[in-house]
């Protein structure tokens, strides 16, 4: 049993995705999922990104989070998201994360 924990918990290290944290986006390591009292996940990165401020379909996808490969692979993402949002549509002088 102690190995099945052990594996399962590697497993779990190795995995992120992007989801929301308080109103913002932010990445997660491990899985979104959650069982009683029990979360499979835990915070790694919060950003300023507003989830409000997301392009209709970037807002319903972060809602059920988006697996990514790293947490390299999830900022990568949230700057494509960042590019599509609000902000960056309402900026005059470019846009940057």
């Amino acid at each position: 049993a102690f190995i099945s924990v052990f594996a399962a918990n590697t497993w779990l290290n190795t995995q992120w995705f992007v989801g929301t944290n308080n109103g913002n986006v932010a990445i997660y390591q491990g899985i979104d999922q959650t069982i009683g009292p029990i979360s499979f996940n835990r915070l790694s990165l919060v950003t300023t990104l507003p989830v409000a401020a997301l392009s209709p379909n970037d807002f319903a996808a972060i809602l059920n989070g988006v697996t990514t490969e790293s947490a390299a692979s999830g900022l990568l993402l949230i700057q494509d998201m960042w590019s599509r949002s609000e902000i960056c549509e309402s900026s005059t002088n470019g846009c940057t994360p």
